[in-house]
């Protein structure tokens, strides 16, 4: 009996053993997220990078915008290469302290890489200066890492990030690309591009912005500008407080290396040039899983137009251009004498109508006049149980405040927003008119209503008309809330 006590206090001392270390060393005991990377255009294809999924199943669907892609159009790809700018602010802004952790941020990032990664080194100022090209020689590029010089200088890193994801998509490529910062915080010049502008441009660009933020002297705000910048292009922030090595955060930026490609070439109804929101439904050995992304749709070609036949109209023969100068004399109308049957025939209809009117006016004073009595009185209803019954209900439950529960029925569309809306939140992030949530037939869209801060789905800030699914969930103003359709059977 002791024996056995003996083993079980073994086995209790290895478990707890084995969690200290993994609380040691910070490993998350999590699966990774999922979620779709990055989505853009090459040629005339689509190409979405979905992260912490190992195999995507055939029987997969994918929507783009209101079209259901046919299974032929979609592919997918596994252990694709990938491209890494590493930009450094390289300003004395940086705490003298941080210069060498950062050297060690690049080399670990740089050592953790694949054979079929490659990077490209620059520093940021009012420009970008790059050090290297893109290579995948590990030395090289440490030693270049190495090289860099701290200056006073001002750092816009708002408009370097706008530059910069904009000459990515101009070199249309169909590699991944992303980008990794580490700067102490984002600023713009005053007649740079606006924090909205780049929120939104890096929201449809698909290049995902990774950022590492150096703590320093009052630089929160700036920081919270430059990880929303993340958060826009779908890639994760870390702070450098010291609760995170940099090996682990080498490790996070590791796992874009198993990203699945999945290539989809749209219908010809969706090549319209325009910012289109994408419905992924994903069976993976896992189960199926729901991801929504944006992509900029190509152009379609355009069929030639046939020339232009000359009407018999246009054949007229053309009529000569009046003579600016005297005008000349234009002949005179003859006139003619009044015929006078025709002024007896309009007398006589003026009279006829002015004794309508007369009779008519006396008719209804004597109607006003009499008593009717005998009315059959007409039974009163209720309003509301005439009109006809709702087609479904929108059930919305917070997320972070499990006992606030809306529910209201829909037919086509209801607003939310913070006054006058069909769901009234009292929430000063949420606009007076925030969203719109759409019925058509049995499939739910949101729409954002131009709001101040945004409407979420699954964390992905939508720009237009969106396709959701019961059970999804949105952000609207500061909560997130589960959307669900319950029909009214």
């Amino acid at each position: 009996m002791k024996k056995y006590k003996r083993h079980i206090v073994n086995i209790i001392t290895i478990i707890i053993m084995g969690l200290a270390t993994l609380f040691q060393h910070g490993i998350s005991v999590y699966a990774q997220e999922i979620k779709a990377v990055s989505a853009f255009v090459f040629e005339d294809e689509i190409y979405i990078y979905v992260h912490g999924i190992s195999e995507i199943g055939e029987d997969s669907q994918i929507q783009i915008g209101n079209i259901v892609c046919d299974n032929s159009s979609i592919s997918v790809a596994y252990n694709t290469p990938i491209r890494t700018i590493i930009l450094v602010d390289n300003s004395k802004s940086i705490p003298k302290a941080s210069y060498e952790t950062i050297n060690e941020m690049l080399g670990a990032v740089i050592d953790s890489a694949t054979e079929h990664e490659q990077f490209k080194i620059g520093t940021v100022a009012e420009q970008v200066t790059y050090l290297t090209e893109y290579s995948s020689d590990k030395e090289a590029l440490k030693v270049a890492a190495g090289e860099i010089v701290y200056n006073d200088q001002d750092t816009y890193l708002s408009d370097i990030l706008y530059e910069t994801v904009e000459s990515v998509r101009d070199e249309n490529t169909d590699i991944y690309t992303r980008l990794f910062v580490i700067a102490d915080g984002a600023d713009n010049k005053s007649i740079g591009y606006t924090y909205d502008e780049v929120i939104k441009f890096l929201g449809i660009q698909g290049v995902p912005v990774y950022t590492a933020g150096i703590v320093g002297k009052n630089n929160s705000k700036e920081l919270e500008t430059m990880f929303s910048f993340s958060r826009a292009s779908n890639a994760d922030c870390f702070l450098m407080n010291g609760d995170l090595t940099v090996e682990q955060i080498a490790e996070e930026l590791s796992k874009d290396e198993q990203n699945v490609c999945i290539k989809i070439k749209p219908d010809t109804s969706v090549m319209d040039g325009s910012a289109k929101n994408i419905l992924l439904k994903l069976n993976t050995p896992d189960g199926q899983v729901n991801l929504t992304t944006t992509a900029v749709m190509p152009f379609g070609t355009i069929e030639n137009v046939p020339g232009e036949t000359e009407t018999e109209e246009e054949k007229q023969e053309e009529k000569a251009l009046p003579v600016i100068g005297e005008k000349a004399a234009e002949p005179v109308p003859e006139k003619k004498a009044p015929d006078l049957r025709w002024i007896m025939v309009t007398l006589a209809l003026a009279g006829a109508v002015a004794a309508i009117i007369i009779a008519t006016v006396v008719i209804k004073k004597k109607k006003s006049m009499t008593v009717v009595e005998n009315v059959p009185v007409i039974e009163e209803k209720n309003f509301e149980e005439m009109l006809p019954p709702p087609k479904a209900y929108i059930i919305l439950r917070c997320n972070d405040l499990p006992e606030q529960i809306y529910k209201v029925p829909i037919n086509d569309v209801i607003c939310i927003g913070r006054k006058e809306a069909d769901v009234v939140m009292d929430d000063h992030y949420v606009s007076s008119e925030h969203c719109e949530i759409i019925l058509r037939g049995e499939l739910l869209y949101v729409k954002d209503c131009n709001s101040s801060n945004g409407t979420y789905y699954e964390n992905i800030r939508i720009y237009e008309e969106t396709p959701i699914i019961s059970g999804g969930n949105l952000k609207i103003g500061k909560y997130t809330y589960n959307i669900k359709l319950e029909k009214n059977c």
